[in-house]
């Protein structure tokens, strides 16, 4: 049976903990102390808890639990943003040499005391999503990464210009035959660099 929206829910945040078993790493982790300091090492925590506090956790993406015990959670999919949601609320849990950091790029933050998660009965039943949010493209099934051309597209609106010029002379020259359609995916990187 595949779980779905109907088992979202908010969870108090003090009884979501991180999976030590998280499938980034060779081996599981020994405690939370030491999983936050690897994420902090290799996941760019520091960075996204900057994004969250900016901007806020992303609406588009839930974090996947499964209880652990009676009153707790583990988070299989979103360990990152646990991560991040962590250290903004207690910057005291950061590893010393962060902590300072943390505690600067929290100031003024407004602790989420609860998460919108979807619960899992067990690591099973979640593998499907993973895969689809984890395991590329995967013939459609799964997520399709945004090439430089689609990004391009996407911020001709928004506040970023740097490709605009670029992306309309690839524009024009498929309006006018110089470039034909198929022919054009991968070539704002090139016409980035002569204009």
């Amino acid at each position: 049976m595949l779980y779905g929206i109907e088992n979202a829910r908010m969870i108090d945040a003090s009884r979501i903990f991180l999976d030590l078993e998280n499938p980034r790493v060779e081996k599981p982790f020994e405690s939370e102390s030491e999983a936050i300091s690897w994420l902090c090492q290799n996941e760019d925590v520091f960075n996204l808890a900057s994004d969250i506090r900016d901007i806020g956790p992303s609406p588009l993406e839930l974090v996947a639990v499964m209880k652990k015990g009676d009153n707790s959670f583990v988070a299989l999919e979103g360990n990152r943003r646990v991560c991040a949601l962590m250290l903004l609320n207690d910057p005291e849990r950061a590893p010393a040499k962060l902590r300072k950091k943390f505690a600067d790029v929290a100031e003024g933050w407004n602790p989420l005391t609860n998460w919108f998660c979807v619960e899992f009965p067990d690591r099973p039943s979640v593998e499907v999503w993973l895969d689809r949010i984890h395991g590329g493209k995967d013939s459609g099934r799964g997520r399709s990464h945004w090439d430089a051309d689609v990004k391009a597209r996407r911020t001709k609106t928004s506040s970023s210009r740097a490709n605009r010029l670029p992306l309309s002379i690839i524009e024009y020259a498929v309006a006018n035959s110089l470039l034909d359609e198929k022919n054009k995916k991968g070539k704002l990187a090139i016409v980035q660099r002569f204009s």
